[in-house]
């Protein structure tokens, strides 16, 4: 087996690369593959032994990913558990409901613009008007 690995080329043979990082997980060999652009490198000038290098880097990089994730989420639940809270209900009725939709402006009138709402007695040409009389 090594005399065929050998005869095509060996360790400086870019298919061999290419095919050994599609061999591992897509995840893994995605991640191996940003990292190996990262480092402004190119498949063909780098060694298998840099490979697993960065193999091993991505794995390392999932994983505290990973980690994070399963704290943050641990946290998120913990929050989940305070906005339940009776005392955070604001607008709501004494007994809050999940998914409860009051409206503060619920048993209000809508409101009127008072901006362009038409004043009694007012007259609007006051000024430019035609004189009655003449």
């Amino acid at each position: 087996m090594s005399r065929r690995f050998y005869l095509i080329g060996g360790l400086n043979y870019p298919n061999l690369k290419q095919a050994f990082l599609s061999s591992i997980p897509k995840p893994l060999g995605e991640e191996t593959f940003r990292l190996l652009i990262a480092t402004n490198k190119k498949i063909a000038n780098t060694t298998f032994g840099e490979l697993c290098q960065l193999v091993f880097k991505a794995i390392e990089k999932m994983c505290s990913l990973n980690k994070f994730l399963q704290e943050y989420i641990k946290h998120m639940k913990n929050l989940d558990k305070v906005c339940t809270n009776k005392e955070l209900y604001t607008k709501c009725p004494t007994n809050p409901t999940p998914g409860c939709t009051c409206t503060p402006c619920s048993s209000k009138p809508p409101h009127k613009s008072r901006k362009f709402r038409k004043k009694k007695g007012f007259t609007r040409n006051k000024f430019f008007s035609k004189k009655k009389g003449s």
